[in-house]
């Protein structure tokens, strides 16, 4: 297992040290970790899944992030060896019945064409086409040949709640690519009580998105945070028609993340 150190990651963080990701090898894909489980927020919460986390991430925020002791580290598999593990585990099975394939991070949109090669072999080895959820901070822009895999993105732009500069994090074109594709949701960290303001002004009016296409979700590490933070924010979400999401990897099993 490779991984980033904790001192990069700080000087990431305070803008001292670029991101480093661990370089692509034909055939080849870097997976931070990968789990059976159930999709945990958004649109499709409860629904089961087979989770996917590559490494690396273009953006680092101060607010807990649950992933980054995950991504920063990473094993490099084979096409043929990530397939075969799905198999002996009969993850396989779960994906060809109905479970959902997440493909998450980190940022997994940095790593398309590593993606893109092992759909393709999933595809070639009888898998067919599963239904493919991407979890994206939408900062890139998908390309054509990642596209036509993915059934669902759920867009998790970063507010200013997570201190990164808003020239890093606020990329006006790929929102409103997303704004405009049926295939994206749109859903944001809920830290503070007055955190919605802003995904109104800078997001729901700026886009014109649906309500209905918006979800809040509270900023929680453990169980009892979540359950406290929920009761405002319901309220919220109440008040001007967006949906309210859990966190289901916390509610039930109080972990952030491999659940």
């Amino acid at each position: 297992m490779h991984k980033v150190s904790n001192e990069k990651i700080l000087q990431i963080i305070e803008g001292r040290k670029t991101l480093e990701f661990f370089a692509p090898e034909k055939d080849k894909v870097w997976v931070s970790e990968t789990f059976y489980s159930v999709q945990g927020e958004g649109k499709y919460a409860g629904v089961p899944a087979v989770f996917l986390r590559t490494q690396g991430c273009n953006l680092l925020c101060r607010w807990p992030c649950d992933t980054i002791p995950v991504w920063k580290e990473g094993k490099l598999y084979s096409y043929e060896e990530l397939y075969d593990l799905w198999s002996d585990k009969g993850w396989e099975d779960a994906l060809k019945k109905s479970a959902h394939l997440i493909l998450t991070g980190g940022e997994p949109l940095t790593r398309q064409d590593e993606l893109v090669g092992f759909l393709e072999y999933l595809s070639k080895m009888g898998l067919y086409h599963p239904f493919v959820e991407v979890e994206t901070n939408a900062t890139i822009l998908p390309n054509g040949e990642f596209d036509r895999f993915v059934t669902h993105y759920t867009c998790s732009p970063k507010l200013s709640n997570s201190t990164m500069p808003k020239e890093r994090r606020y990329r006006e074109k790929v929102l409103r690519l997303f704004s405009l594709s049926n295939k994206a949701v749109f859903k944001f960290v809920i830290d503070n009580k007055d955190d919605h303001e802003e995904v109104l002004k800078d997001f729901v009016m700026k886009f014109n998105i649906p309500p209905g296409r918006v979800y809040l979700m509270p900023e929680a590490t453990d169980k009892k945070e979540l359950d406290e933070k929920s009761v405002w924010l319901v309220e919220i979400c109440k008040r001007y028609g967006l949906n309210f999401s859990s966190r289901l990897q916390i509610s039930i099993w109080d972990e952030l993340t491999g659940v």
